[in-house]
């Protein structure tokens, strides 16, 4: 039976019985399952967090449509609606950042549709 892989870093005067070389096949494929379970999740709480952060009188017409780079893309009812968020951007932004620590929201996006 094969021994679990180990993703540790060998020490740098390592000179013991074990391999110290990792082949690509072994590493890829762990980094790049970490890397896509990280961005699913960092994408489905922003956009689960959205309705929170506006409220419960403007939600029915605000709707989080995506997180892309660091910016979460809105959609918006009508006009009249997408100038309350312009103004308020800025503490939308702050309240969004407070209740997901973990992800970096630089930017909110509304457009009308």
């Amino acid at each position: 039976m094969k021994k679990p892989y180990s993703y540790r870093r060998v020490p740098f005067n390592y000179d013991g019985p074990r391999v110290t070389t990792r082949t690509l096949d072994n590493l890829l494929s762990h980094v790049l399952q970490t890397i896509g379970e990280r961005y699913k999740s960092d994408d489905l709480l922003v956009l689960q967090a959205w309705p929170h952060v506006v409220g419960s009188a403007i939600s029915p017409y605000v709707k989080a449509k995506g997180f892309v780079d660091g910016v979460v893309h809105v959609s918006v009812q009508n006009a009249t609606v997408l100038s309350l968020m312009h103004m308020d951007k800025q503490r939308l932004l702050a309240s969004l950042q407070k209740m997901v620590p973990g992800v970096i929201v630089r930017s909110l996006s509304f457009r009308i549709g």
